[in-house]
């Protein structure tokens, strides 16, 4: 009998390979890893290749941060202000790290204002 040690060592064994979200997986295969992911008590999100992330519902997450402010001036250019750093920080974070779409977009799920 497989237990389900067995399980979670196989299914961080295909999430985290290199090959994971290469194309490989289809939609069959896809939803099962997010059955088992579920099983597990792991978020779906991990088992979804980031191609398919866009048709499931999920919650907001923004995007990381992104280094900076450039104080160094790169191939020449301007050096980055604290007020283009701030813009560029908050195109970045609106965001959602799982699919790329603004908060307001679906696939995201409606949390009600408490």
């Amino acid at each position: 009998m497989v237990g389900t040690e067995d399980l979670r060592i196989l299914f961080d064994a295909v999430c985290n390979s290199l090959d994971f979200g290469s194309g490989f997986l289809d939609t069959e295969e896809v939803e099962a890893l997010r059955r088992l992911a579920e099983t597990l008590g792991v978020d779906p999100m991990v088992a979804t290749p980031s191609e398919f992330r866009a048709q499931y519902a999920h919650d907001f997450e923004p995007c990381p941060p992104p280094p900076g402010p450039w104080r160094v001036s790169t191939m020449g250019g301007p050096i980055e202000t604290d007020e283009a750093y701030a813009a560029r920080v908050a195109a970045v974070i609106a965001r959602c790290r799982h699919c790329g779409r603004a908060a307001d977009e679906r696939p995201h799920t409606l949390k009600e204002a408490a």
